[in-house]
């Protein structure tokens, strides 16, 4: 008896260590996994509905546009979307576009997305630009909630846990 509890318990120690450090490295990739997986979506809606926003906004009526732009946010994950025009005004938007995002953020010279938290969350915040025959017509945002991926985040570190339990009890 002495002997297996001389075993078990650092075994258990050691696996506990384990599963808290290995947590946060999967948590991340998690993250990084989502965030690209939120970047390409946003491209693919982005690329989707150009052809329809250009012709909106070169004959139609600000009714047509938001109306576009509404119909894009009927998807669960995609919370908001807006048209800034090309000297970065923000010219049509969906109604919880949120007020703390700028068209002009220097951040999105960089790259085309980012993460940016909220009074509510987290949210990923896609910029793809209007191009036509060369010439920029403005950019489209699209505000994803990322409520889902803090959700399976939780939801991860949960069944590591869980694992490394299960591990140290079946050894």
């Amino acid at each position: 008896m002495k002997l297996s509890l001389r075993f078990v318990l650092p075994l258990l120690v050691v696996l506990f260590l384990i599963a808290l450090g290995v947590t946060p490295l999967i948590e991340t990739l998690t993250f990084r996994w989502f965030t690209r997986d939120l970047d390409l979506r946003g491209k693919l809606i982005s690329n989707a509905v150009h052809d329809s926003l250009i012709r909106r906004l070169t004959s139609g009526t600000k009714s047509d546009i938001l109306f576009l732009l509404t119909k894009i946010t009927l998807d669960d994950r995609l919370m908001a979307a807006g048209y800034c025009t090309s000297d970065g005004m923000l010219q049509y938007k969906t109604e919880l576009f949120p007020k703390e995002i700028k068209c002009l953020d220097p951040e999105f010279e960089i790259k085309q997305s980012k993460v940016m938290k909220l009074k509510g969350g987290n949210v990923h915040i896609v910029k793809n630009p209007l191009m036509e025959k060369n010439k920029l017509f403005g950019y489209v945002f699209l505000i994803h909630d990322m409520s889902f991926i803090e959700k399976r985040s939780k939801d991860t570190k949960w069944y590591i846990f869980m694992f490394f339990i299960s591990l140290g009890i079946v050894t």
